[in-house]
């Protein structure tokens, strides 16, 4: 795959597990974004409307050249509209690691 991937996902998908997309996201080559949307499930129905226009001005900038080969950035959407960049884990993800061990 040559072409620049965008991945949205919500934080509970009840269909694919985050833990799997983190799997799966680490294989994708670059240029490559994910996106993982707090506390929102399969269908991203809370914020439906915001991601839309978020992935359509992405879609735009990766149409126009403006997505470098070398593009590779995830982000965390808390509901609140806060983003934490750098890494597309929800605050809470190191913590239950923690408890499991």
């Amino acid at each position: 795959m040559k072409c620049p991937v965008l991945w949205m996902h919500g934080e509970f998908d009840e269909l694919t597990p985050l833990d799997q997309i983190l799997r799966t996201w680490r294989r994708i080559p670059k240029p490559r974004e994910l996106w993982v949307f707090g506390n929102e499930y399969h269908p991203l129905g809370g914020v439906g409307a915001d991601f839309l226009s978020l992935g359509a001005d992405w879609l735009v900038a990766a149409l126009a050249g403006r997505i470098r080969p070398t593009h590779d950035r995830q982000v965390y959407f808390e509901k609140d509209g806060r983003t934490s960049e750098g890494d597309a884990r929800p605050p809470w993800w190191d913590s239950r690691r923690a408890l499991r061990a």
